[in-house]
C-alpha cells in the first residue's frame, strides 16, 4: 500500500513538475470558453479509460456498464449546465484545474503502476496533458503534445540512467 502511495506521489510530483516548466514558457488563459472542446475530450479520455481499466480487473457486470455510462452523462450535462450559468455558478479556475490534474495524477498512477495497456491506453497514448496544457495555457495543441512527449522521454531516460547506476551500485 506505501509503495502505492509513493509511487502516486512521484507521478504527481513529475507530471506536475512538468506542467510548472510548460507554464513558465506559456501563459495562462484568461477564459478557456474557446477551448470548452478540449474540456470535453479530457473529460471523456479520463472517464473512458477508467472504465477501460476497471473492466480489465474483474467480471464485468451489466450495471456497470450503465454505471459508467450514467456516470459520463452527469459530468456533461454538469458541465454544459455550468458552462451555460457561469454567472450563477463559478468554479474558480484554480480549483477546476487542481481537480483535473488531481484525476490525471491518479489515472496515470494507476496506469504505471499495474503496468497496464488496454487498446484504449494505446491508442490515446496519454493525450490527458496535452489537453488539459491547451485547456489552461495559451499554446496549440502541437506545442502541447510535443513537450509532454520530450519531457517525457527526458524523464524515462533518467530514470533508465538512476536504475542502472543503482543496479551497478548494489550489484
Amino acid at each position: 500500500m506505501w509503495m502505492v502511495l509513493l509511487y502516486g506521489v512521484a507521478t504527481f510530483m513529475e507530471t506536475g513538475v512538468g506542467v510548472w516548466m510548460f507554464g513558465r514558457m506559456f501563459p495562462e488563459r484568461k477564459s478557456s470558453s474557446e477551448y470548452r472542446w478540449a474540456k470535453m475530450i479530457l473529460l471523456t479520455l479520463l472517464i473512458l479509460t477508467t472504465y477501460t481499466m476497471h473492466r480489465a480487473y474483474g467480471q464485468e457486470y451489466i450495471y456497470e456498464k450503465f454505471f459508467f455510462i450514467v456516470v459520463y452523462a452527469g459530468v456533461m450535462i454538469s458541465d454544459a449546465i455550468l458552462y451555460k450559468y457561469r454567472d450563477f455558478f463559478r468554479i474558480n479556475k484554480k480549483t477546476e484545474k487542481i481537480i483535473l490534474f488531481s484525476y490525471i495524477s491518479i489515472m496515470l498512477t494507476w496506469q504505471y503502476w499495474v503496468s497496464y495497456v488496454s487498446f484504449g491506453i494505446i491508442a490515446i497514448a496519454n493525450l490527458y496533458l496535452p489537453f488539459f496544457l491547451l485547456l489552461f495555457y495559451k499554446c496549440d495543441f502541437i506545442q502541447a503534445y510535443l513537450w509532454e512527449v520530450l519531457y517525457l522521454v527526458n524523464i524515462g531516460l533518467a530514470k533508465i540512467l538512476y536504475i542502472y547506476i543503482i543496479g551497478n551500485l548494489l550489484c
